[in-house]
């Protein structure tokens, strides 16, 4: 006997709490047979009005639950539509996700490449101005040395000239840190003059040095220069 079960404007065609009893012991074959040739049955139809129809099957898996202390199914129709619509709609949302993921993931890998580029340039841009200030504090050393140096030269240059003016039996003294030991005139000649030649080929290896930190910051200066007057992505 059929019971017509109306749920969400939908017809449900089931019976209603119909028992299928299960074979326990092995001993109930017709009860057996009767299950087995309803299982091969199409199941109960289930009539949407827009046309789509959905086949119930009566199985534990979809509809039912299995009662373990008497060794029975029981079958719901009702209980079978809704857990299947939930599940209808649940399956389209999940496709809905999925569809929104693929149309979207070229903008989001846009957006993400464009964010790893702002990050890069702005990484470049601090290794760059880092390297100009310290290419310019290299400068600035250098052009002190080389006026430490000058000074030293000129120094040297003046007292070999007022040695030259001197008689040869002059007694000179050489400056010794606190102290002052006699030398001969012409060792101190000799010795001054050393000092200039020492100084001017320090002074030249330190233009040298100069020019090299000047062309790298001037390098680093025109990169930043770059990047600031590029497109502002950062």
């Amino acid at each position: 006997m059929t019971e017509e079960v109306t749920i969400s404007s939908v017809a449900v065609y089931s019976s209603c709490q119909r028992w299928y009893h299960v074979k326990a012991d092995g001993k109930e074959k017709e009860m057996e047979k009767e299950r087995r040739r309803k299982e091969k049955a199409e199941g109960k139809l289930a009539g949407f009005k827009n046309g789509i129809s959905l086949h119930f099957f009566p199985d534990i898996s979809c509809d039912g639950h299995r009662d373990q202390a008497k060794g029975i199914v029981h079958f719901n129709g009702a209980t079978a539509m809704e857990s299947t619509t939930g599940e209808h709609w649940a399956s389209r949302r999940r496709r809905h996700r999925l569809r929104y993921r693929r149309r979207h993931r070229c903008s989001r890998s846009g957006v993400k490449r464009k964010r790893n580029d702002a990050k890069g340039k702005k990484l470049i841009f601090i290794e760059l101005q880092a390297k100009y200030i310290s290419s310019q504090q290299q400068v600035n050393t250098v052009k002190a040395q080389i006026q430490n140096k000058q000074r030293e030269r000129k120094m040297a240059e003046l007292t070999r000239r007022e040695l030259d003016t001197l008689e040869s039996d002059t007694k000179t003294y050489k400056p010794v840190g606190k102290m002052f030991l006699q030398s001969p005139l012409s060792d101190m000649k000799k010795e001054y003059t050393k000092g200039v030649e020492k100084a001017n080929d320090q002074i030249q290896q330190l233009e040298k040095s100069q020019k090299y930190w000047e062309r790298a910051a001037a390098e680093a200066q025109g990169n930043l220069k770059d990047i600031l007057n590029g497109p502002r992505s950062m």
